[in-house]
């Protein structure tokens, strides 16, 4: 027993490891050891050196850098990254542009390779297909020769560069973990850049504010297997906002803001969802020129509890949620799907052929077309449940709709109030199985008016559904009621909870100088708060900080009493 227990106690000793924690800050120095004292410069700098299990904790400012990790995390040991407690940092994938010359007029001309967007004031100026005339223009526009690489930038009101800040985004991504595993990122902003997980394994994003990212491939990429993307917000994407990647599996979208701003002729879907089992919950999509989701070449993939609305300005017929191809068991349920924003805008449109989904428990609404578009072959679909109301018309089909094949698709307990079937006459198409659909003009809503598609009692559509197993295990009554909502159960609101102005300001770095008034006396000087002593940072020169900063500071001569404490707090001026 002695032996045993002199071997237990020799491997626990040699297998003993500690984490470690790196911190970051604008002021350091990349040949620092990374310490609280003497953190480091740059993110990547963190990000080249740690192990798993290792945290990298960022101070506030601006990093203009692409972080990419140079070793997975393991299960339970992730790699993490987190923004300091109270402060906000920003990851940034432009760059300050400077050296500007006249081209012609008031046309400015610089070199920059690799350009993918420009921001002139944190906002994108407008991509042209050639060099800008030299007449007035109301927005900031810009052409990019990718022969040369020249940039060319006509500003508003014939101004010059100088009088503005222009930014050029040169970087796609401020995270980029494809093919890595166990990282993680908390509390970030990120301009003008996104997040790369494609081919990551169990990577999550969380409480991070991503906005005006210019790369036409989308914000967020999440490929691999078990990504994650929480309580977060994606603001401007030139490109899809999220891209869950055709190859991947069981990776999530949950409690995220995806808003689009129209800011170039390329603004397209807020969510492309493709990929075997991925997860959108709790997601609220509005802006986007064209459309709020599509789903294809999916499966089994589960889209609930989210508010699709706004969205479709950039054409005149856009569906706010489009799904296609073979879904194989693929369900969207519980979502709201309202305010189209195209003239001839559309609820949810099946674009054929389509097969094997379940679209159940959805409210649609504010449809200037249909709620439901039936665009092609439509095969083994079941659409149970949902309820429709101040649409153009509850449900048609496409222009060729009467020679399409609709067999086994499966209309049911829904309420569809408008016209239904207006280019069939009235009828549905054949093989199409229609059952339990409410198609009058009183389906007794709560308060239509406001929104509140529940029913009162005496409703015309309580206990008025059919049956029918999987789908309708759940009624209170004794038969299922026609619509989204049974009597009797409470519905979350659809949508997120994440609160989209984000606190994007930066404070600016400052410098400054510490001296004494005691010849040959030596400085030392902190940044946390602690009282410094003669192993603290020595001054050698001024000091960068930024906008609240809190610097404590002593002399020390040998021979001498230390100096009192001098406390320096940095505030900027309102």
């Amino acid at each position: 027993m002695r032996f045993s227990f002199i071997l237990a106690i020799a491997v626990g000793l040699t297998g003993t490891l500690q984490a470690a924690e790196y911190f970051v800050e604008k002021g350091g120095d990349d040949s620092n050891p990374g310490t609280r004292m003497q953190p480091f410069k740059s993110i990547q700098k963190a990000a080249g050196v740690m192990l798993p299990g290792d945290v990298c904790t960022v101070s506030r400012g601006v990093y203009r850098e692409t972080i990419r990790p140079a070793v997975s995390g393991k299960p339970g040991s992730p790699l993490r990254f987190q923004v300091a407690p109270g402060e906000t940092a920003t990851i940034s994938g432009a760059d300050v542009a400077a050296r500007w010359e006249r081209y012609t007029g008031s046309m400015y001309r610089v070199n920059a390779e690799g350009l993918i967007q420009v921001l002139v004031d944190e906002v994108p100026a407008i991509p042209r297909s050639s060099i800008p005339d030299d007449s007035a223009v109301p927005k900031a526009a810009w052409y990019y020769e990718s022969g040369s690489g020249d940039v060319y930038l006509k500003l508003s009101g014939n101004s010059a560069p100088g009088e503005h800040s222009i930014e050029l985004q040169t970087r796609a991504w401020g995270i980029d973990a494809s093919s890595f595993s166990h990282i993680e990122i908390k509390g970030f902003n990120l301009m003008a850049c996104g997040v790369n997980f494609s081919e990551a394994r169990m990577c999550r994003v969380e409480d991070c504010h991503i906005w005006w990212n210019g790369a036409p491939s989308g914000a967020v990429l999440m490929g691999g297997k078990d990504n994650e993307l929480i309580n977060s917000s994606i603001i401007g994407s030139t490109g899809y906002g999220v891209v869950l990647l055709a190859g991947g599996v069981n990776n999530r979208v949950l409690n995220t803001l995806v808003r689009g701003r129209d800011i170039s002729p390329f603004s397209t879907i807020g969510i492309l969802a493709q990929g075997t089992a991925p997860t959108v919950r709790n997601v609220s999509v509005l802006d986007c020129a064209g459309g709020a989701i599509l789903c294809s070449n999916v499966m089994n993939a589960r889209i609930e509890n989210n508010d699709f609305h706004h969205a479709g300005a950039g054409f005149t017929n856009t569906s706010l949620v489009r799904v296609t191809g073979d879904g194989k068991g693929t369900v969207l349920a519980y979502n709201w799907v309202h305010d189209n924003a195209a003239v001839d805008g559309e609820g949810i449109r099946l674009e054929g052929p389509v097969e094997n989904y379940v679209l159940r428990q959805n409210v649609i609404w504010g449809q200037p077309g249909a709620a439901f578009k039936m665009a092609g072959a439509s095969r083994y679909n079941f659409i149970f449940n949902n309820t429709t109301a101040l649409n153009g018309c509850g449900v048609d089909v496409g222009k060729t709709g009467k020679d399409d094949d609709f067999r086994e698709t499966r209309f049911m307990n829904n309420i569809l109030v408008g016209p239904v079937w207006p280019s069939t006459g009235g009828m549905p198409p054949s093989k199409l199985v229609w059952k339990k659909n409410y198609t009058g003009q009183n389906p007794g809503f709560v308060d239509e008016t406001n929104r509140n598609f529940n029913l009162v009692a005496g409703s015309p559509c309580i206990d008025a559904g059919q049956e029918e197993p999987e789908f309708t295990d759940e009624f209170t009554g004794n038969l299922p009621d026609i619509g989204a909502y049974e009597v009797g159960k409470e519905y979350p609101v659809p949508g997120c909870r994440v609160i989209e102005s984000a606190n994007k300001a930066v404070a600016p770095v400052v410098k400054i100088v510490l001296e004494s008034e005691t010849d040959g006396a030596e400085v030392r000087y902190t940044l946390d708060g602690r009282a410094p002593d003669e192993m603290s940072l020595l001054y050698t020169g001024a000091v960068s900080v930024v906008y609240g900063a809190r610097i404590k500071a002593k002399a020390f001569r040998g021979g001498m009493e230390e100096s009192a404490t001098a406390h320096i707090q940095i505030r900027q001026l309102e």
